[in-house]
């Protein structure tokens, strides 16, 4: 397993490589200026029909083989061969992507909004929270007691969702090689990875799925950076507090290194808002107070369905 996975991460490295190489070769079309936060730069001035065949028909098949893998996982008795046609297959779709992008460019964007994509991500990790609350609690180590059919009715079928918020998110951005971006296609390839561990001991190793959790950070600050928007410290401390209250409850840190990380955590927060301004300090709550609510609104939504189900 440590070996598919290295293997794994360097191919993924040659990928991300491979994209910033190429992306000259993108200049060759055309876009519209910036319109405002919810503008997606990186589509064409107008959409075509080729451009349209085959980012949908690319994500739509992509898709539908990955369900088929996710829902006869059991049917594969050997779990070696099967994770290795897994990251094959998406090593293949992720080729066929960047070979779109260089011919017709246009990714999902051309046609769904920019939000569509981003909440998927924001429900992939408030799932993670649910699933993960047994082993960390929910925040501080506290409130594990979520009950069980809850948990099993995620544990069972949050592949198939986040599966799905993957290969959407991976469709929707033409593979621009841009460095923000270029760090959300190494999350993605991170996460593809995850994926295609289905049926191995690291797809609930919890360090690992904490380093994923966490490599938002990067990506969120950076995507704010390449915008040169003012309030990428939001992001910052707002996903660094997902960590502290969180997911270093799962990596069975001493209370000494926890106290460290507060007090480092903590006088991050002094640091940046002497400079953005501590009448803006409550930014920090933004993506904590999301994560944790659309957590608690899917608990409700699936204790309702679970009870009408009975």
């Amino acid at each position: 397993m440590r070996k598919k996975l290295i293997i794994s991460i360097v191919t993924s490295i040659f990928l991300l490589f491979l994209i910033y190489l190429l992306d000259s070769n993108l200049a060759k079309f055309p876009h519209l200026e910036d319109q405002g936060a919810a503008w997606y730069f990186w589509k064409l001035p107008k959409a075509t029909l080729l451009g349209t065949i085959t980012s949908w028909g690319g994500y739509l098949i992509h898709q539908i083989i990955v369900f088929a893998y996710i829902i006869n996982r059991k049917k594969y008795k050997d779990s070696s061969k099967y994770t290795n046609r897994f990251l094959l297959l998406n090593l293949f779709f992720v080729v066929l992507h960047i070979i779109q992008t260089h011919l017709f460019y246009d990714g999902l964007a051309q046609y769904v909004p920019v939000w569509s994509s981003q909440y998927s991500v924001i429900i992939m990790l408030s799932i993670s929270l649910i699933l993960l609350q047994p082993r960390r609690g929910f925040i501080l180590a506290r409130w594990r007691t979520i009950p069980k059919t809850t948990t099993a009715f995620f544990s069972k079928y949050h592949g198939l969702y986040i599966s799905w918020a993957l290969i959407y998110t991976f469709w929707f951005h033409p593979t621009e090689g841009d460095i923000a971006i270029l760090i959300g296609f190494a999350y993605m390839f991170l996460l593809f990875v995850h994926m295609s561990m289905l049926k191995t001991k690291l797809h609930t190793n919890i360090k690992w799925i904490t380093v994923l959790e966490t490599f938002v950070v990067i990506h969120g600050v950076g995507i704010a950076l390449m915008n040169k928007q003012e309030i990428w410290p939001m992001f910052l401390t707002g996903f660094l507090f997902m960590f502290v209250f969180t997911y270093m409850y799962g990596l069975g840190l001493n209370k000494i290194i926890r106290i460290i990380i507060y007090i480092l955590y903590f006088s991050l927060i002094l640091y940046l808002y002497y400079f953005r301004g501590y009448s803006k300090i409550y930014e920090v709550l933004f993506i904590p107070v999301t994560l944790y609510g659309v957590s608690l609104l899917l608990l409700g939504m699936t204790k309702v369905f679970i009870s009408f189900k009975k």
